[in-house]
């Protein structure tokens, strides 16, 4: 009896060692395989990939801490081609599977460029059940960057309020990176702790806040924004305040605040008069139209009364997406009134 157990215990001994050699034999195998030289064989690899597992992936995608640059590369394209084909593909459960499996991997890789790789294979994969392992990496100068990009990415609720609370203490380096990926994702949540950013002394973190207020695009930040630009007269500035406050009227338009954005692209035209500041009154004037639609022809002709060529060409080109029986008898009826330069302009 007990030479039987003894023969059971070397039969299972041997087979787990048995298996662990097949997986390092199998990792080996699709490694050599990439990169693929042809869809067919890419096709092949991933699946080879697949086959590993959650572990088997887990376990090729330690080995970028110790590769030489060839075997990173193979690594890379590896797990770089498993990401973006389960992501293309509606591979639901092998982007769980590679979602965990890089989740485990990031815990024994040590190297940080490589741990930013597989960060960024979580920005392409992962969704809910990665914003727990993200969030540790906010704290890291280094990582803070490709985690904080990773959660942007991934855009849900969890991700965004991850990323506000992470505001709190955060040096002014992890501050922009966490700054800008609120923007990016437009979590809308996170206004009320992003507006007091937005007259920072650091002019890097004022210009990432005012972008990203202005990409979000909530009432509230309409003051700060548009107090910013006025300072520099709605010029363009290193802040780039001028630009974000046009980009947060298109956002309340998009939002569905069309009377705010009426209302202050209609000031904003009427405070950009002079020669220097024609862009943003062209800009202003676009969202007016752009409001307004057909309803915009009066401010239009009014437009042509202008000694700046540029401005009236713009006025002419916003107003072609509205020319209809009605709106072209206007046009006839300003004709006479015009100078011959704008005459010709207007038949042209």
């Amino acid at each position: 009896m007990k030479k039987i157990s003894n023969i059971l215990i070397v039969l299972f001994l041997s087979s787990h060692l048995s298996t662990a050699q097949t997986t390092e034999e199998r990792i080996t195998s699709v490694l050599q395989q990439f990169p693929a030289q042809n869809a067919k064989q890419l096709q092949k690899n991933i699946e080879g990939m697949a086959a590993l597992g959650q572990s088997g992936i887990a376990q090729l995608a330690t080995l970028l801490d110790n590769a030489t640059q060839e075997q990173l590369t193979q690594i890379q394209y590896a797990v770089g081609g498993f990401s973006y084909f389960v992501t293309q593909n509606n591979k639901e459960d092998w982007r769980k599977i590679a979602a965990q499996a890089y989740t485990e991997a990031l815990q024994k890789v040590m190297n940080k460029e490589q741990k930013a790789f597989l960060i960024f294979q979580l920005q392409q994969v992962g969704k809910d059940e990665v914003v727990g392992t993200l969030s540790t990496f906010l704290a890291d100068e280094k990582l803070s960057g490709p985690a904080a990009r990773a959660l942007g990415k991934i855009g849900t609720p969890l991700a965004g309020k991850t990323l506000t609370q992470a505001l709190y203490g955060a040096s002014e380096t992890r501050k922009i990176a966490l700054v800008e990926a609120l923007g990016d994702a437009r979590f809308a949540e996170a206004a009320s702790a992003l507006e007091p950013l937005a007259t920072s002394p650091h002019i890097d973190l004022r210009k990432v806040t005012l972008y990203a207020l202005a990409n979000i695009g909530v009432p509230s930040s309409e003051k700060i924004l548009l107090s910013a630009a006025t300072k520099v007269a709605y010029n363009y500035d290193q802040a780039n305040a001028t630009a974000s406050y046009l980009i947060f009227l298109n956002r309340l338009i998009e939002n569905g605040h069309k009377i705010l954005a009426l209302k202050a692209a209609d000031a904003l035209h009427k405070s950009t008069p002079s020669t220097q500041q024609i862009p943003t009154h062209i800009a202003a004037l676009k969202l007016l139209t752009d409001i307004q639609a057909g309803a915009s022809m009066p401010i239009l002709l009014k437009a042509m009364e202008s000694s700046e060529v540029s401005y009236r060409a713009a006025a002419l080109k916003f107003a072609q997406k509205y020319i209809n029986p009605t709106t072209i008898n206007l046009w006839i009826k300003a004709l006479p009134k015009a100078k011959p330069e704008v005459q010709a302009e207007i038949i042209e």
